[in-house]
């Protein structure tokens, strides 16, 4: 991440005070554990779907391939079927060519040629009719009319094309017959999906040191589609191992277990290379909305945590159950690259195409201990560098395609926006900015929203606290009985990052045993990644004050006669995300807060002074909790040998999955253990950040540079502790003998 800190992103204040201590996190990828939990409260793990139903498919009647398949040819049928349009004599040649390639896997060597070519059919009609006849055979058969006006007929794979071998002589001739081709294949996906439950393709997705986003571009470019095809509840960034659902419109298993292999290559359950693994295949006939999920489940390992430090650990974490943490937007939600998000948003707000436009393309040249991300930037930043200066952005791109193909893999957000300059002109920049991704866009402007809301809850709290609410604070209304529970939907507009601190440091995971003293297991009291307990996901940390198909969210300015009676409580206090629909803000240090933002930077989010951008990305405005308490919480230390021991089993690991056991219970460790670490197992709310209840945990600022530094101590720390032991047995080695 970017050297952005805290307090330049409105991080400033703490729930409580008690003493903090020192812990690294995210030390190794899968100390970073994250599941989301779907709009009925199930926990999705790929590694359990996989186990309890390591057969299942998405189309019921397909194998591992995706190809359709049946318990036996149905050939009377087809003869029935056949004989409408075609005589007997080729009746019979295509049920003998259909059953010596109905399972190209064992066709036999006598099986002849794999394409049967038919006799010569000059009616369109009634060519026509035999393609339709022919039809019946999708998706194992193709049929395809030659220049000769014959028929030819081919074995394909799931997505109807020709297999290897078998390309019919007109498919090279004819871009109009290729199209129609696609449009075929096409037809019979639709009618595959309609079959099978739906036209969406549901699955799982785990990944590791990627971010949503980059998956899905790099899907859909492997796939050839838009990345608007596949659709999500929440983006997960990129340090850590996080499991998500995810939908994509038309789409075979096979097809995308494909595109995944050529985009992301094997998987590698021991590395920290980028990697994902996709599983939990079925039908559905809805795509996933953004805020579409109750929350997410996180395992988190806190390390190099102090010998002494288990009972300030304890009292800590018995805070943090009881008073929570500030609901901040996190530093993730203000990117990784050189400069945060919402400062490219707020040239965007103000009319700076270009200086946005340059943010954006130069946002990625930011050097951290990652290898592979130090050698992409050695290469890029020259040319991005001459392109600002020439401003030539054809040669740019063709020095980019010119880089190796490992270095172009992260380059598509670059190579988008010159390709569209290439394509508009250097003076059309708003047609240059519209060629990203909508979601990108939307996360640019959305980010200003969330700096302007961090900087009015910590004036709200620096002013009042964060133990009693005050008068002209707004709270929550509760919903009456029977009514539509609005205020658990998570707004839609909000972009969920739940997981990204760290930027690309690649771990090396060696393996040992390790070892802890339990205080409260997380694995035994934690839910089974199964199904979450519904009592305890009531609420989410962001309220839409229109959500569609909702009662709309009531909130309440209180007054002194509330405080005295009781009736709410601090963790009914919210504060508005600004935007088009924002009323005025009644808490009045708020409010304060907001019209410094507006001084400083000459925008306004609110009525009708709003730039246009804000009516055209919805920055409509919201309600979101200032405190948030994380349920399910458990706890227990580990003590181990290697400071990157692995602690945490994850989706990515091989499958099934190896004994949870082996790995984490451990209490039979020896307290000499050199190192102690802390297993941390908890839910939060859709769109809450688990780097700031670290944050309040710790007292510790979250931003790479600070954790860099202690990681540095640490180690350093280590060293001096290993060559004073190795002195000490040395020196005192004569005495042993005197």
């Amino acid at each position: 991440m970017g050297a952005h800190s805290e307090h330049a992103l409105g991080i400033t204040e703490y729930v409580t005070h008690h003493t903090g201590f020192h812990a690294t996190i995210k030390t190794l990828f899968s100390d970073f554990v994250v599941h989301e939990v779907d709009s009925s409260g199930q926990v999705l793990s790929l590694r359990q779907e996989l186990e309890h139903a390591p057969q299942a498919s998405a189309f019921p009647d397909s194998d591992a391939r995706g190809r359709t398949v049946t318990a036996e040819l149905p050939l009377d049928a087809l003869r029935e079927c056949f004989g409408a349009v075609f005589d007997a004599e080729e009746t019979d040649r295509i049920l003998e060519f259909v059953q010596n390639h109905w399972n190209p896997a064992s066709a036999p060597a006598t099986a002849g040629a794999t394409i049967l070519t038919l006799t010569v059919c000059p009616d369109k009609d009634r060519r026509r009719a035999r393609h339709t006849a022919l039809r019946v055979l999708a998706p194992r058969f193709a049929s395809v009319t030659n220049s000769s006006n014959q028929i030819q007929v081919y074995p394909t794979d799931e997505d109807g094309r020709a297999l290897l071998g078998s390309d019919p002589d007109s498919i090279q001739e004819s871009a109009a017959r290729l199209r129609a081709a696609k449009r075929r294949r096409a037809c019979d996906r639709r009618e595959r999906c309609a079959r099978h439950g739906g036209s969406y393709l549901r699955f799982l997705l785990c990944k590791q040191n990627l971010d949503t986003n980059e998956v899905v571009m790099r899907l859909a470019r492997s796939l050839g589609l838009k990345p608007n095809a596949f659709t999500y509840a929440g983006t997960k960034d990129r340090r850590g191992v996080t499991t998500q659902e995810m939908r994509i419109w038309q789409c075979t298993p096979a097809r995308l277990e494909k595109a995944v292999e050529r985009a992301f290559g094997q998987v590698d359950a021991d590395s920290g290379a980028p990697q994902i693994r996709v599983g939990g295949f079925r039908c559905t006939k809805e795509p996933l909305r953004l805020g579409q999920l109750q929350g997410n489940y996180f395992r988190l390992v806190l390390r190099s945590l102090a010998p002494n430090a288990l009972e300030e650990v304890d009292s800590a974490i018995v805070s943090l159950r009881e008073h929570g943490f500030i609901n901040y937007y996190g530093l993730q939600r203000f990117g990784s690259g050189r400069v945060p998000t919402h400062h490219i948003g707020l040239a965007l707000l103000r009319g700076k195409w270009r200086e946005a436009l340059d943010l954006i393309l130069t946002a990625s040249l930011v050097e951290t201990r990652d290898e592979q991300q130090s050698l992409r930037v050695g290469y890029v930043r020259p040319i991005l560098e001459a392109y600002l200066r020439e401003r030539d952005a054809a040669r740019a791109l063709t020095q980019l395609a010119a880089l190796p193909r490992a270095v172009q893999r992260g380059l598509h957000l670059e190579k988008r926006l010159l390709q569209a300059e290439c394509q508009y002109g250097a003076r059309d920049l708003p047609a240059i900015f519209h060629s990203l991704p909508r979601n990108l866009r939307t996360l640019y402007l959305h980010a200003v929203q969330s700096y302007v809301w961090n900087e009015m809850a910590s004036e709200r709290i620096r002013a009042f606290g964060a133990k009693e609410l005050h008068p002209g604070d707004l709270v929550l209304e509760p919903v009456p009985a029977g009514a539509p529970s609005a205020h658990t939907i998570a707004d839609a507009d909000t972009i969920v990052d739940d997981d990204h601190d760290h930027d690309g440091d690649v771990d090396d995971d060696a393996p040992s045993a390790p070892a802890t003293d339990t205080v409260t297991d997380p694995e035994s009291a934690a839910p089974s990644l199964t199904h979450a307990d519904n009592a305890g996901t009531a609420s989410k940390a962001t309220v839409d004050a229109t959500t569609s198909g909702f009662a709309p969210v009531s909130v309440h300015p209180v007054t002194q006669a509330d405080i005295d009676s009781q009736r709410y409580t601090i963790f009914d206090l919210v504060v508005p995300v600004p935007g088009l629909q924002t009323e005025a803000i009644s808490c009045p240090a708020a409010a304060r807060a907001y019209r410094r933002f507006v001084e400083t930077y000459g925008v306004s989010l609110m009525g009708t002074d709003a730039p246009a951008l804000c009516k055209q990305y919805t920055m409509r405005g919201t309600y979101r909790r200032v405190l948030v308490r994380p349920e399910r919480l458990t706890y227990r230390f580990v003590r181990h040998e290697s400071p990157r021991e692995p602690l945490l089993d994850t989706d990515l690991s091989g499958l099934p999955a190896r004994d949870a056991q082996s790995i984490m219970n451990v209490n039979d460790a020896p307290v000499e253990s050199r190192f102690l670490s802390c297993v941390l197992c908890f839910q939060l709310p859709a769109s809450s950040y688990a780097t700031m209840l670290l944050r309040e945990l710790t007292k510790n600022q979250t931003d790479r540079t600070t954790q860099t530094r202690f990681m540095e101590e640490q180690a350093a720390d280590h060293a001096d502790t290993a060559a004073a032991t190795t002195t000490s047995v040395e020196a005192g080695a004569p005495s042993l003998h005197s």
